[in-house]
């Protein structure tokens, strides 16, 4: 790869950098979004996976019933009980939103969360990450190959390229004035 997960481990505090520093700013709460979403347990249901069993979650210092938050992320009342190894790729990255969205946080890193999905349901699942991001005021770091979905999400963007950042500039300017070959 050109660094993409070394980068993220670095945000994450997961890593030391080998030379140089990583400054991070104040009161940061950062929450990640595993692509291979092996944040969730199988054998337990959507409700366990995003409220820890509990009938309510608390969003934003306020309790709300699970069945209401999880129709927030596109889930229909019946399906709360329903195990998380019955699902598609599609559900399962909304459960594991909904999970990631339930705990405090101000900064969410995302990797890849709408690869191996098909169109409808990327669409699904990035109008409501800007759904919440605009409600909650969030800072994502969105990393992706798919440049349709960089260029409809991001508001700036860093390309990588063997393994250094080539370009960092508004998505607008970015796309128009191109920085680099890549």
């Amino acid at each position: 790869g050109v660094g993409k997960t070394t980068r993220m481990r670095l945000l994450l505090g997961e890593v030391e950098p080998q030379k140089g520093t990583v400054r991070l700013g104040t009161n940061l709460e950062i929450a990640y979004f595993d692509q291979l979403r092996g944040q969730l347990r199988d054998d337990a249901t959507i409700q366990e996976n995003v409220a820890d069993g509990y009938d309510t979650v608390m969003i934003e210092g306020r309790s709300q019933h699970i069945i209401g938050y999880l129709q927030g992320f596109l889930f229909a009342p019946d399906r709360a009980r329903t195990q998380v190894a019955m699902l598609s790729g599609g559900e399962r990255n909304r459960v594991l939103l909904a999970r990631l969205f339930s705990k405090p946080a101000n900064v969410l890193v995302l990797d890849e969360p709408t690869s191996a999905l098909d169109v409808s349901v990327q669409a699904q699942v990035l109008n409501l990450l800007e759904k919440i991001q605009k409600e909650r005021g969030l800072t994502f770091v969105f990393i992706s190959h798919a440049l349709a979905v960089v260029r409809h999400i991001s508001a700036r963007i860093a390309v990588m390229y063997l393994d250094q950042v080539v370009a960092f500039a508004a998505s607008a300017e970015l796309y128009r004035t191109p920085l680099h070959t890549y």
